[in-house]
């Protein structure tokens, strides 16, 4: 379900994660720009890491790459469609948000942490109609822990230092109730939550 948070844009985000059966369950973990996901259990035996990344290894990057160093350059910044997790698997009216998106719900919501049946997480709340989005703390690579990452659809194309952060993705993180957007590892896994317009 889309919940309209009154922002500015008109985006809307999805009650829960890709994946997820309640707004408290993790759902899947993925790795950046990849559309298999591993749910809890999964996710834990699975291993996130360089050599097992759907676009290669960390010298040999099939896709998305900025520099040579690195693989074959494309200057891909943002997902395409077949290869963002939301669009594969809630459909085609559904996306990974943007760092522009995520801005802007962090911009224009009041967040804290709070519970849902025992799931710790962020309650995002609109300063406009008080709707409001639950993100629970899925940890990393199904590790469960206090922090949450979701994805977001962009490249760490911010850096002027191509070199070292071709490797990574921004995330949207949250530990302690602080949330802001940070740079992750592209092979680590990590929930995802959807946008639409």
């Amino acid at each position: 379900m889309a919940v309209d948070l009154g922002l500015p844009s008109g985006t809307k985000w999805a009650n829960m994660n890709v994946g997820a059966k309640s707004p408290e369950d993790y759902g899947l973990y993925f790795a950046w720009g990849e559309t298999q996901g591993y749910n809890t259990e999964e996710a834990v035996k699975r291993s996130f890491d360089r050599n097992s990344y759907k676009f290669g290894t960390s010298t040999s990057l099939t896709k998305y790459c900025l520099h040579s160093h690195y693989g074959n350059v494309d200057n891909k910044v943002s997902l395409d469609p077949e290869d963002d997790a939301a669009t594969v698997n809630m459909g085609k009216n559904w996306r990974t948000p943007g760092t522009n998106e995520i801005q802007e719900l962090l911009l224009n919501t009041t967040y804290g942490e709070t519970k849902i049946n025992g799931v710790w997480g962020l309650s995002f709340a609109s300063k406009v109609n008080g709707n409001s989005i639950f993100l629970p703390a899925g940890g990393s690579n199904g590790f469960v822990s206090e922090e949450g990452c979701y994805w977001s659809s962009i490249l760490n194309w911010s850096s002027s230092d191509k070199v070292n952060s071709a490797g990574a993705a921004v995330a949207l993180e949250f530990n302690a109730g602080l949330a802001h957007m940070n740079n992750k590892m592209r092979c680590a896994g990590y929930n995802v939550r959807a946008v639409s317009n």
